[in-house]
């Protein structure tokens, strides 16, 4: 009897121990994301929508039917941050520095709300001639002890990569210094990917392509610049002495929730697969506004054959249009009897 009760006795002091051990590693849950600050800085620049019940996004205004995220700009070499990119846009010292991108159907370019701050959030890749960056989806999440990791399976569509020749990628690039999209695929097949992101104190740092080989490769040199945070007025530019000047909120901003969000409800559901985000959106006082959403499809790009093809047709319908004159009279054949007669 004695042998059964320390038995039992020690069976429950294990059940004890391995209960506080799973409360001592148990993790908090994920924190809600505020989106009071970034909803009265974006609201100036685009229009946020209740795509799904409870999930909320925001696309920009006035954007050329081809554009990107991450297109208008430049990227710059830190010694703090690694690759940080500087935008032209006025949106940009947000969302590409919070937040990720995603690309729906009907909905077009959307930026889905992150409370945390990086240096550029994108995926690499790179061949012998082109250097080319995609905008990280909602899917990936960023952790300290491991970088970037991915709720589900991710593979960049073609559409969302952004390439150019070395030689342009140590400065400010346009539309016109990008790889048309027909051209993408190839070098998405045989290209060499990366998304290595570091973590140094509190500082993210995106180590994205080296250096040194994009210099070799493109014949370029490419800048150092420093970081350096104001207070004056929001947004981001390049200062003098290659400073980068940036407004960067605290918590205390961030968790701004007291003035009355208004937010168009959707009149589609978006493709995000929500179950898959792992953030939640805090959004109080919402108010959600019925209003129609126009669509906003990504632009297609017709391929060589396919413009052939497509020319031809119309060459086919143009000819079958034009009026045809009527059939000559078909000649009576003559026998040689009436022939000899006629020559006589």
């Amino acid at each position: 009897m004695k042998r059964i009760f320390f038995s039992l006795m020690l069976i429950a002091a294990v059940g004890t121990l391995h209960q506080q051990a799973n409360a001592a590693v148990a993790l908090d849950p994920p924190e809600g994301i505020h989106v009071g600050f970034f909803y009265s800085s974006l609201r100036p620049h685009g229009e946020w929508l209740e795509a799904r019940p409870g999930f909320v996004v925001w696309r920009p205004n006035n954007v050329a039917p081809h554009w990107r995220p991450y297109m208008l700009g430049r990227w710059a070499w830190t010694d703090h941050y690694g690759w940080y990119w500087v935008s032209d846009e006025p949106f940009g010292w947000i969302t590409y520095h919070y937040g990720r991108w995603y690309c729906d159907d009907y909905y077009g370019w959307v930026w889905v709300p992150d409370d945390t701050w990086g240096p550029a959030w994108v995926e690499w890749c790179n061949n012998d001639n082109y250097v080319g960056w995609a905008p990280l989806p909602p899917y990936a999440v960023f952790d300290v002890r491991i970088g970037i990791r991915f709720t589900t399976e991710w593979h960049a569509p073609i559409h969302y990569w952004n390439f150019v020749p070395y030689a342009r990628f140590g400065g400010v690039v346009r539309y016109r210094d990008y790889v048309p999209e027909r051209n993408i695929g190839v070098i998405v097949r045989g290209g060499n990917f990366g998304r290595t992101y570091d973590v140094h104190g509190e500082m993210i740092i995106n180590r994205g392509i080296d250096r040194t080989l994009i210099e070799r490769r493109g014949g370029i040199h490419i800048d150092r610049f420093d970081v350096r945070e104001v207070r004056t007025t929001q947004g981001e530019r390049i200062g003098g002495e290659r400073q980068i000047e940036v407004y960067r909120p605290n918590r205390e901003e961030l968790r701004r929730d007291n003035e009355r969000i208004d937010i168009q409800r959707g009149d589609r559901t978006i493709s995000i697969d929500v179950k898959h985000v792992e953030r939640i959106q805090t959004i109080p006082n919402v108010r959600p506004i019925q209003a129609t959403v126009q669509p906003r499809q990504r632009t297609v790009v017709r391929t060589a054959p396919v413009r052939q093809q497509e020319r031809r047709q119309a060459l086919i319908q143009r000819y079958e249009k034009q009026p045809r004159p009527s059939p000559a009279p078909k000649r009576e054949e003559r026998s040689d009897k009436d022939r000899e007669a006629r020559e006589r």
